[in-house]
């Protein structure tokens, strides 16, 4: 089995942090994992490392061209007829070649907040990979409903299995509480961020307490919640800490006195 890492971030967030974590579970398989050092494997194939969202637009379409047709050589080189994917990326129209992939959500058809390019990402190659895939892995009930509902994908082809947590990173501390609300993930619209910043305008002349967005910034996205923080005039409550370790991560979550988790389309109900 081949199980195709190109994806992983050198900083790891979401979809690689989840990886990562597959591995010590795959390795009783023994896969040949397709891989760069961002992986921090002892073994592995080596691949471009250019094929990231790091490198934006960019990064995203040679790794689209390299899984058509140097994705397929490797398998061929390495006498592999299954590939395992943690994203929703394989070679397509290869018979051969039967593919497992994971999907983490369908937010881009339920928002408009992305470009061009990423929707017809969905709609045409994603929809085409899920429709010849061996078999499709979910990470949550929702997920799996909107595969059946965006692509017409037949529920038995489907199987949920929940996100865990990893006990080793995200454990209570013995430290004081601080007093701060606490937004933790990437700086990007589906996120709700904007929300949060209203919301907490809105409390801030009623409460002793800061705002804590912690999660890699985003150009696109980023400069328009500073702005907003500094037209709401509480750019003395907010701080924006970027991209932390996930070393890091316990000591922060611990001490803080609110947590907010308003993201769309991750699996909850919006009511709540």
């Amino acid at each position: 089995m081949i199980v195709n890492l190109a994806a992983l971030l050198r900083r790891p967030t979401g979809i690689t942090v989840y990886a990562l974590n597959l591995l010590p579970y795959l390795s009783e398989l023994e896969p040949q994992y397709l891989a760069t050092r961002a992986s921090g494997l002892q073994k592995y194939y080596s691949i471009p490392e250019n094929m990231t969202a790091e490198y934006g637009s960019i990064g995203h379409i040679r790794r689209l061209l390299w899984t058509q047709f140097g994705l397929p050589r490797i398998c061929s080189q390495q006498q592999s007829n299954l590939l395992f994917s943690p994203i929703p990326e394989a070679p397509l129209y290869h018979n051969k070649l039967r593919h497992i992939v994971v999907i983490h959500d369908l937010i881009p058809l339920r928002f408009s907040d992305f470009s061009r390019f990423t929707h017809v990402y969905y709609r045409q190659y994603v929809r085409r990979v899920l429709e010849q895939a061996h078999h499709i892995i979910c990470n949550s009930e929702t997920t799996l409903k909107d595969v059946v509902k965006f692509f017409g994908i037949p529920s038995d082809k489907l199987t949920a299995i929940q996100l865990a947590y990893d006990s080793r990173h995200f454990y209570p501390c013995e430290s004081d509480k601080k007093n701060y609300f606490l937004f933790l993930g990437r700086q990007v619209t589906y996120k709700n961020l904007q929300r949060v910043i209203v919301a907490f305008a809105q409390l801030a002349s009623h409460i002793d307490s800061t705002l804590l967005v912690v999660g890699p910034e985003d150009a696109r996205f980023t400069p328009s919640f500073k702005a907003q923080v500094d037209a709401l005039n509480i750019q003395n409550r907010v701080e924006f800490m970027n991209y932390v370790e996930q070393s890091e991560l316990p000591k922060i979550i611990s001490q803080r006195s609110h947590w907010y988790f308003l993201a769309y389309g991750k699996g909850l109900d919006s009511r709540y």
